[in-house]
């Protein structure tokens, strides 16, 4: 210990100890900062879990920063003692501190905002590609500036740590005060988040996610997969086309979707959207009165709208690049399948949603979505085949482009500088202008309705073309306290998604106004327009009803639109069922014999969203049941599952 001190009491130990213990305080200090939007993202902040919530993650965030600074000493004293790299081994430490800075900026940027760790993206592609980049906000000048960033802070810590230095010669107390300093703050932090850790108990599971790197720095062990399931495919399952025929179409109609991304519900009307409204009062567009998305998210929503199914089915087809039943029907039946996207999505965990087309196009925005249908469409006519189009605008999703002037009514808007990572969310002036550029984007999403529109009318018109116009989710902009879509809340504001569904025989259909449908029913209704023969029942491969043919009775008395959180059951999020008269958020926490769920309710809300009672009330049994039988047709337990799959087959019937 003697020796050790003596060492610490020369200037380049002394002064990269100090230089390392005010990085990890400043770093910690950032993180503070930022954790209610950090934790906001997955969890709820407010109320009085909070308290212990923020306690527990900041003592991992000490120990994490003070353990990788410690890490960084011991590296550069191994280094240092061979004098030709004590040099390197400085500029190394200067290197990596800076790097656990900005990443630690990177870290609390991508999380608020998508409640997964940004090093679970694939990184080349997120700063290489620039479709990926505009959809998370990153420009091209924001990556020059980025890397000018980086290079100051460089500078600035290799500054600072001469200073130290220099300050260090005449102060031999600085390297072992400073060393001390950094143990202290990792054993503290340690101590605090196993004090205040297992007060955690609502959403643990995600909490100890969300804690960066847990898993290396604590040796612990992933909480994810929450539940492992893998796709139940073919007999019994999920049609392939090795294992079921797909059936021939008796009316081999186009289908076009319009889908404009993030399109609030509240936000379509005569005001902004005149075109679409208009429309939406034709005998022959069904129109229900409340359509929910089967996500929060773009993927998990898409998906919904693509498959016909739940959202919980999202992660493990997507791991084993299952495709849509949908369009495997379509193809067997010679259509052409197109994806016309003015934004890429995400590809975490794969890019298996694109790559359910034969053909994907991405337009440098959507202006230019127009001449690439006209393309399509020439090629169609020259080849003679019927086609599914999906059309995929971006324009009303953050960050609100408005290449049409006429369309910036609302004022103020946001300008080019604010439409950036780089720049608050808190301020009111800001808020204005966010909610007056996403109005004067459904706008300019209401122009490119009418365009489409124009362009398929006396097709829809001859019964030629089946038209579907939605949107994948919505987004909030404050009303609860956050901006945008990627926390698994289920406001209104995010979920609540228009509907305009113009198929022949929409006029003979029960109710052109359904009372209560899902995203999920667009496909099985669409399907029934095309006359398949056999006619296979929608269950056998949606979890979705036919809006054409289901009584409005039946539709009001549904308890299976669900709404999961993203990634479930992946990752343990929350789930959502909306029945006539209830909202019910709630956990299935894990399984039980048999895979039974064991269900946590967690807020139970009236349509409006406001709580119903003094809290939560418990799920119904018979619920319960449905959920578990929808669960278990389409999947299955994974290898690493506890659940044989025998006993779910013999232990779940049918739900009540």
């Amino acid at each position: 210990m003697k020796v050790i001190l003596e060492a610490l009491r020369r200037p380049a130990p002394a002064a990269l100890a100090a230089f390392l213990l005010a990085n990890v305080l400043g770093q910690a200090a950032f993180y503070r900062w930022r954790l209610d939007a950090v934790l906001g993202a997955v969890l709820e902040v407010e109320g009085p879990g909070g308290g212990p919530l923020r306690q527990a993650t900041m003592g991992f965030v000490l120990y994490g920063t003070a353990t990788l600074a410690l890490a960084t000493f011991a590296g550069w004293a191994l280094l240092a003692r061979t004098r030709a790299l004590g040099r390197v081994a400085t500029a190394l430490a200067v290197l990596l501190t800076t790097a656990v800075t900005c990443c630690v900026y990177v870290e609390t940027t991508v999380f608020k905002d998508h409640g997964v760790h940004f090093y679970e993206f694939d990184l080349a592609e997120l700063f290489t590609n620039a479709w990926i980049a505009r959809d998370f906000g990153i420009r091209p000048q924001d990556l020059v500036f980025a890397l000018a960033v980086g290079a100051v802070i460089v500078v600035a810590e290799a500054a600072f740590l001469l200073w130290l230095r220099r300050r260090s010669a005449t102060s031999g107390a600085m390297g072992p005060w400073s060393l001390t300093g950094l143990v202290a703050v990792g054993a503290a932090g340690l101590l605090l988040y196993g004090s205040q850790g297992p007060r955690v108990v609502s959403d643990r599971h995600e909490f100890l996610e969300s804690l960066p790197l847990r898993h290396v720095l604590l040796a612990e062990s992933r909480h994810r997969p929450h539940i492992d399931v893998e796709p139940r495919l073919g007999e019994g399952g999920y049609p392939t086309p090795a294992t079921t025929t797909p059936p021939q179409l008796g009316a081999r109609r186009n289908v076009v979707f319009w889908v404009g991304d993030g399109l609030r519900a509240d936000h379509v009307g005569p005001e902004l959207t005149p075109r679409l409204a208009a429309w939406g009062e034709r005998p022959d567009v069904l129109v229900p009165e409340r359509l929910y998305s089967t996500g929060h998210a773009t993927e998990i929503g898409f998906f919904g709208l693509l498959f016909g199914l739940d959202a919980w089915h999202y992660h493990p087809f997507a791991r084993h690049h299952v495709r849509p039943w949908p369009l495997e029907v379509l193809e067997a039946n010679g259509y052409v399948t197109a994806l016309v996207a003015g934004s890429r999505f995400n590809k975490y965990p794969t890019d298996f949603l694109a790559g359910a087309f034969q053909e994907v196009h991405y337009p440098d925005d959507d202006d230019d979505i127009e001449g690439i249908v006209q393309r399509f469409l020439a090629e169609r006519e020259a080849d003679g085949r019927p086609y599914f189009l999906l059309l995929f605008h971006y324009t009303p999703h953050y960050p609100f482009d408005t290449s049409r002037a006429h369309n910036r009514v609302d004022a103020p808007y946001l300008v080019e500088s604010e439409r950036s990572p780089f720049v608050s969310y808190d301020d009111p002036g800001f808020q204005e202008r966010v909610r007056n550029s996403y109005r004067n984007a459904v706008r300019q999403a209401d122009e490119y309705f009418a365009e489409t529109w124009a362009r398929f009318r006396s097709d829809f018109e001859a019964g030629r073309t089946v038209l579907v116009a939605t949107s994948e989710h919505g987004t909030e902009f404050w009303e609860h306290g956050l901006f945008g879509h990627g926390r698994s809340t289920f406001w209104n504001e995010k979920i609540l998604v228009p509907g305009f569904l113009g198929v022949p025989g929409a006029s003979e259909a029960p109710s052109q106004t359904p009372p209560l449908a899902s995203v999920k029913d667009v496909w099985p209704t669409v399907m029934e327009a095309l006359a398949p023969t056999p006619a296979a029942p929608p269950s056998s491969w949606s979890d979705g009803l036919s809006l054409l043919s289901t009584p409005p009775e039946t539709l009001a008395a549904r308890r299976d639109v669900m709404v999961s959180g993203r990634y479930f059951p992946w990752a343990d999020r929350p789930n959502l069922v909306v029945d006539r008269e209830r909202k019910r958020w709630f956990h299935v926490t894990g399984l039980g014999p048999g895979g039974r769920f064991l269900v946590d309710a967690s807020r139970t809300t009236d349509l409006l969203d406001r709580p119903v009672g003094s809290g939560p009330e418990a799920v119904p049994p018979s619920l319960v049941r449905q959920l578990e039988s929808r669960f278990w047709r389409f999947l299955e337990p994974g290898e690493g599952s506890a659940v044989e799959d025998r006993s779910v087959r013999a232990g779940l019937g049918p739900g009540p």
